[in-house]
């Protein structure tokens, strides 16, 4: 079982080291709103079944 913190848009290396370790992406977290890149969160929810986890910090806003 894995989880990705602050997955950066590009999401396939971390499907691709998941894989190449025999690991399932469980659990995607947030722990912040990024205002500096833009998250792969979602992308990578749907192409692996994950849970998204939001911190306290992210201040969500906006359903999700």
């Amino acid at each position: 079982m894995a989880a990705i913190v602050d997955p950066q848009r590009d999401v396939e290396q971390y499907i691709a080291e998941a894989d190449a370790n025999g690991d399932k992406i469980k659990y995607v977290i947030e722990t912040h709103s990024h205002a500096d890149f833009v998250s792969g969160h979602l992308e990578l929810a749907q192409k692996t079944g994950a849970q998204i986890i939001f911190g306290q910090r992210a201040n969500t806003e906006f359903p999700h």
